[in-house]
């Protein structure tokens, strides 16, 4: 089966209209690695425990993604907008999320060790016992006090410059 043509078309929906028969995508537990998802749209798109390790998402719209549990170690997130998408306890070890957009989303227990992710907005991001063990957050934006409190980290995990929460 080429699932690559199959991503590809499910993909190409284009911009997401409100009517009601356009319903997300289902790829829960799906095992897919290596797969390209450039220029699609998976907005709210179901991808809970799937198995998408080594996948491009460079620029692909995630808003409101349910991609608890997933697997995305060594994925190209590079400039993805994940805002409001649920990755609670999804692997994101090795993977390169420089400029991802993580505003509100849900990370709690995420992994993310040795992951790029310069440039990335956590803004109002749950990271509640999330592991960044060995990660560069300096040039990371949207952090304050109160996230990092609840983060796994280690003297290797370089953290932003930080403010308090309300204090923005």
């Amino acid at each position: 089966m080429d699932y690559q043509a199959i991503v590809h078309i499910l993909g190409s929906r284009g911009q997401r209209s409100a009517d009601a028969s356009d319903k997300p995508i289902n790829l829960a537990g799906v095992d897919i690695p290596g797969l390209s998802f450039a220029n699609g749209n998976y907005e709210n798109d179901n991808f809970e425990g799937a198995h998408l390790t080594n996948a491009d998402f460079q620029k692909v719209p995630l808003n409101g993604a349910i991609m608890f549990d997933a697997d995305l170690r060594g994925s190209d997130l590079r400039e993805a907008d994940l805002t409001g998408a649920d990755l609670r306890g999804g692997k994101l070890d090795d993977a390169q999320l420089t400029g991802v957009i993580l505003r509100n989303a849900h990370l709690e227990r995420a992994s993310f060790l040795r992951t790029h992710l310069a440039g990335a907005d956590f803004l109002g991001s749950n990271l509640e016992d999330a592991h960044f063990e060995g990660v560069d957050l300096f040039d990371a934006r949207g952090l304050c006090m109160e996230q990092i409190a609840h983060i796994n980290r280690n003297n290797q995990t370089r953290l932003p410059k930080l403010s308090q929460c309300g204090a923005r």
